[in-house]
């Protein structure tokens, strides 16, 4: 199996625009992709199968992405699936997926997969719960819109404790940092995973107003964040931290900063 490389991160945190992107830049992210939609018109560049087997074990442990628990319960039979879908991109060379739901399986991943490494796009969280209330699709959010603060928090927690442990194989970025300057990211990419992508400019997939800014927020995300305003920017405070520098803007993670993040 050649290198695998994991793109993931928290729902509306641009997870599907950087996909897109290292699509073009030469990265194989499937042949059988979820289709557009008027959530994401350009498309999730989701592979199906992966999505799929995210969404059963889920499904078989009761939970909600949006509302997960600290411990996912994987079956054997689980175990068979997850290693069919591997067992059928060995021949492939540069290859990888993108599915946020991909950072409340990453422990079972990583040990199915051999030095596989991993881009995880985060995203100021007051944009993330707007989108999310904005979109009016996920019944838990409709419910309460406080949930969109409680899955920020688990999905950004659960990539920090990750990275933590994987420093080495581990990159992070913001998704404004990589609109902004997107040839510096995959030249650090390609230094940091010795690969070989091509250097494509972000513009070719993104069009400015597709990613609303802070102006604007509904009443709905003023209030969660109000309420939850200290622990979402304490969060996304050592995100920043750890995922600039003073020269490149991308960080090679130690495992000395996150340990102790909480």
């Amino acid at each position: 199996m050649g290198r695998c490389i994991i793109v993931t991160g928290m729902h509306r945190s641009g997870t599907s625009l950087l996909a897109s992107y290292l699509k073009e830049c030469g990265l194989n992210i499937g042949e059988k992709l979820i289709a557009p939609n008027f959530d994401n018109p350009k498309g999730y560049f989701e592979d199906i199968d992966f999505v799929e087997f995210h969404k059963m074990v889920l499904a078989k442990n009761n939970m909600d992405m949006l509302d997960p628990k600290e411990e996912i319960k994987i079956s054997i039979s689980d175990l068979k699936v997850a290693k069919r879908i591997l067992d059928s991109r060995k021949k492939l060379n540069l290859w990888g997926w993108k599915d946020p739901r991909t950072v409340l399986f990453l422990d079972l991943w990583d040990t199915l997969i051999e030095d596989a490494r991993y881009i995880f796009i985060y995203r100021d969280p007051s944009e993330v719960i707007d989108s999310l209330i904005r979109r009016g699709t996920d019944h838990l959010i409709r419910i309460n819109p406080f949930y969109g603060a409680v899955s920020w928090i688990y999905y950004n927690r659960k990539i920090l404790e990750f990275v933590c442990r994987n420093a080495g194989r581990c990159v992070l970025v913001n998704v404004r940092t990589l609109i902004k300057d997107s040839l510096g990211f995959i030249r650090f990419i390609n230094k940091k995973f010795s690969t070989n992508l091509k250097l494509v400019s972000i513009s070719k997939v993104f069009e400015e107003g597709l990613l609303k800014s802070r102006d604007g927020l509904t009443e709905k995300t003023k209030v969660v964040v109000d309420a939850c305003g200290e622990k979402l920017y304490e969060i996304y405070t050592y995100l920043e931290k750890l995922s600039k520098t003073p020269d490149i803007g991308y960080s090679s993670f130690s495992p000395a900063e996150v340990v102790n993040a909480y």
